[in-house]
């Protein structure tokens, strides 16, 4: 089979069935280009019946000797692995070639995040800025919001629907899984209430409701785009002057962290992340050694200690 056609293919898949963000479709596009370029570079036709073991690894050993980093050479793996395990299904292949190669292995590290003294400047910076449209004055601290004060991914930001807030009852939906179908639910705080409920109002007076989108820009009918928000928080990020390279993922990271030191117990923040194995969140009680020194000596046998 044409191995552009069974890409093409899988594509599709991933973001009509799967539900796959954007920025995955685009991940997964990109790490298809530099295997075909890499096959070109060989004469080797592109096709799946082509593609061996022996190939991947000569196509992964010239990445490494290029200086790429573990984390992205696992990333190109990953891709790629995903790929093959749906040709597979599909029987256009018998087995998956990545299926006898060792996972790239990468070092663990630490999630980086905003302490809460950088948070607070954060927010203070976004609720400072002076904006040439009214519109941006509530949406752009929502925006922060929804890292700060709910943890969101930035691809969920983006299919996140006006009916999946609801201020009475204080909670936000957040669409994920196939299709978009399940949905997990994250309180909101007072200040994140009051900053949504603001926002609603103003872009259903203002004539902002037309997509269904949670997330609009200032053109009516037009959704927030991924390129606005990291425009947006580049902006902002840059007046606030951290000192710190902060990604939308870091901000998420820095909720975790928070809500941890906060005094959230580990299960509830899975739940509110959206982590299907809570070892994926274990990793943010690494991050505070205070905190933690905190939380032991709140055994309810310390308090007595004199007794022994």
């Amino acid at each position: 089979m044409n191995l552009i056609d069974g890409m093409k293919e899988f594509l599709t898949y991933s973001a009509l069935e799967k539900g796959c963000a954007s920025q995955t479709i685009g991940w997964y596009k990109q790490n298809f280009r530099w295997l075909l370029k890499f096959m070109e570079s060989k004469f080797i036709k592109p096709t799946l019946e082509d593609i061996t073991l022996g190939l991947l690894r000569e196509y992964f050993y010239e990445q490494k000797k290029r200086g790429l980093k573990s984390i992205t050479l696992k990333i190109r793996q990953t891709a790629l692995r995903c790929f093959f395990s749906f040709c597979v299904r599909q029987e256009y292949i018998k087995e998956n070639p990545l299926s006898k190669m060792e996972k790239i292995k990468v070092p663990k590290m630490l999630p980086i995040f905003l302490t809460e003294e950088e948070a607070r400047k954060l927010i203070q910076t976004t609720l400072a800025q002076k904006y040439d449209r009214e519109l941006l004055i509530f949406r752009n601290r929502v925006i922060i919001g929804l890292f700060l004060f709910c943890g969101l991914r930035i691809g969920e930001l983006f299919r996140l629907g006006i009916k999946d807030v609801d201020i009475a009852g204080g909670i936000l939906r957040v669409p994920q899984g196939k299709g978009n179908t399940d949905s997990r639910i994250i309180p909101l705080n007072h200040i994140m209430k009051k900053w949504m409920e603001e926002y609603l109002v103003f872009i259903s007076k203002n004539g902002y409701e037309s997509s269904g989108k949670l997330l609009v820009s200032s053109f009516k009918d037009k959704a927030l785009t991924d390129y606005g928000v990291r425009r947006l928080l580049k902006q902002i990020l840059s007046k606030a002057n951290l000192g710190k390279k902060i990604s939308p993922h870091k901000l998420r990271h820095t909720f975790a962290s928070l809500m941890l030191q906060g005094g959230c117990d580990l299960r509830s923040l899975q739940e509110m992340l959206g982590h299907t194995n809570i070892a994926t969140t274990s990793i943010y009680l690494h991050c505070d050694l205070n905190h933690l020194k905190q939380v032991v000596n709140k055994h309810p046998l310390n308090f007595n200690y004199s007794e022994f």
